[in-house]
């Protein structure tokens, strides 16, 4: 995946007229083609287009097969490494959608899941911490309630996990709970 190098570079009309010629292909008309929706959202990609690198995100993360006449067909294999390498990228981009992602997928992970490049996905509460608090600090946050939400998060994970680094830490939690109030 080749992505525009500069960080702060805005989506160009091109890529936003990909961006929905391959939503068309996916899902949003009647004439699905998987491999023009996965091109389409590539190109679008390539321009830090957030929504298209955020779909070409769980493209990777699930796949995609179709079925024709009862045989199953790979147009994209499961990827997972490239899948948080995508997500991690767009979460350094202020993407909110990946920051969010991502906060949910180490706070949650209960497994350690694998990948044929190794360990891809692994509980880490100071990951989750780290891109939930990056997403509290992004202006690009729509409400304060989403900001509430994830706050709670946070407070949720001191206040349950129980890994080293953290061991239930209720002042911390409190912290976080009382988040609307300061």
């Amino acid at each position: 995946l080749m992505v525009d190098n500069n960080i702060y570079s805005v989506p160009s009309a091109s890529s936003i007229a990909q961006f929905y010629i391959g939503c068309y292909y996916g899902s949003l008309s009647g004439h699905v083609n998987y491999k023009l929706h996965y091109d389409y959202l590539l190109k679008a990609s390539t321009y830090h287009h957030c929504n298209a690198l955020y779909s070409v995100f769980y493209i990777y993360y699930n796949g995609i097969i179709k079925f024709v006449n009862g045989v199953i067909t790979n147009i994209v294999d499961k990827d997972l490494a490239k899948a948080l390498e995508i997500l991690e990228m767009i979460g350094d981009r202020e993407c909110t959608y990946a920051q969010h992602k991502l906060g949910n997928i180490y706070g949650t992970c209960n497994e350690i899941v694998h990948s044929k490049d190794g360990v891809v996905f692994q509980h880490d509460v100071n990951k989750s911490i780290y891109w939930y608090r990056r997403l509290i600090d992004n202006d690009n946050v729509v409400t304060e309630q989403n900001k509430i939400n994830i706050a709670y998060n946070i407070g949720v994970l001191y206040l349950t996990d129980d890994s080293y680094e953290l061991r239930r830490d209720k002042e911390k939690a409190l912290e976080y709970f009382y988040y609307p109030l300061l």
